[in-house]
């Protein structure tokens, strides 16, 4: 189902992507950049418990309120609160995980319709890990570096972009009253479809 509303935005972005240019570039002009955006996290590592490792991969309905600043097509900054529709989790574990985020946007157009990016920036994330057996929870935040690319197409004076995301995040210990779970290798990434707004 993923792989078909990918295939779905990307034809979406080909169409928009024809030569009937717009004056001008998207954010050819500093100012303000306000945007929502909507995807799936997917989050997996290795558990290790009573001396058993298991990998898992469970993922969420994921959104994201962010704003920013625009200096030019090429250059833009970015600030971001990202969550959840719901926690990460499967019959024994639950992870509720928040997170804000500041970054760096760089952009290469190919016209003014259609261009490709990248983000580099920080992720400054908190967590609830809740053992379901036993009800035992511990919480947990750390920052780490975030990484992204994506692509873009101008839409009626906005942008509609199609993103991957990923961050790398710390080992998480939690005591389950019947021994130590231990997270290793935490790995997030998210697919996101955002749109983004310049009201200036």
């Amino acid at each position: 189902m993923r792989k078909v509303a990918v295939c779905g935005v990307l034809a979406l972005f080909g169409t928009m992507a024809a030569p009937s240019f717009a004056d001008g570039y998207p954010g050819d002009s500093p100012g303000i950049r306000l945007g929502f955006g909507v995807g799936n996290d997917v989050l997996k590592n290795d558990v290790e418990f009573a001396g058993v490792t298991s990998r898992t991969d469970e993922d969420r309905f994921g959104f994201s309120i962010f704003g920013g600043w625009t200096f030019n097509k090429w250059l833009a900054v970015e600030g971001a609160y990202r969550g959840g529709g719901s926690k990460f989790g499967d019959s024994e574990i639950s992870t509720d995980l928040k997170a804000f985020e500041g970054s760096v946007l760089g952009s290469w157009w190919f016209n003014p319709k259609l261009s490709v990016y990248g983000r580099l920036g920080m992720y400054a994330w908190k967590g609830e890990t809740t053992f379901l057996a036993t009800g035992s929870s511990t919480e947990t935040d750390g920052t780490d570096p975030i990484f992204g690319v994506g692509l873009q197409t101008e839409f009626d004076g906005a942008l509609l972009r199609l993103e991957y995301q990923m961050v790398e995040t710390g080992d998480v210990s939690l005591d389950t009253g019947v021994g130590t779970a231990t997270a290793r290798n935490n790995e997030l990434t998210t697919l996101q479809l955002s749109i983004v707004w310049f009201p200036h």
